[in-house]
């Protein structure tokens, strides 16, 4: 489980950022990557077609979390993925 005031500050920061792809839920837990390092798994649960998102904004989304999460003293790096709502409900139900 990850601290209320990460999960607070990753979803101001993706929906900030993803206005148009309609978030509807930011799931986040931590883990670990392949190599056994740590990371904050972000799945972003959106309700808009994947022509709504914009290439640039994705591309950016990562380098965005990870100056948020530093200016709060979190280092781990965040793995996103993305889900539209009924994908989410079938992986997580």
């Amino acid at each position: 489980m990850v601290e209320e005031h990460v999960q607070a500050l990753i979803e101001r920061v993706v929906k900030a950022e993803l206005q148009s792809a309609h978030v509807v839920q930011v799931h986040v837990k931590r883990g670990e990557d392949f190599d056994g390092e740590d990371v904050i798994r972000i799945t972003v649960v959106v309700d808009a077609p994947a022509s709504s998102f914009d290439p640039r904004k994705l591309a950016a989304l990562a380098g965005h979390l990870r100056d948020a999460l530093a200016d709060a003293a979190e280092f781990d790096f965040p793995m996103i993925s993305y889900m539209n709502r009924r994908e989410f409900d079938r992986v997580f139900a």
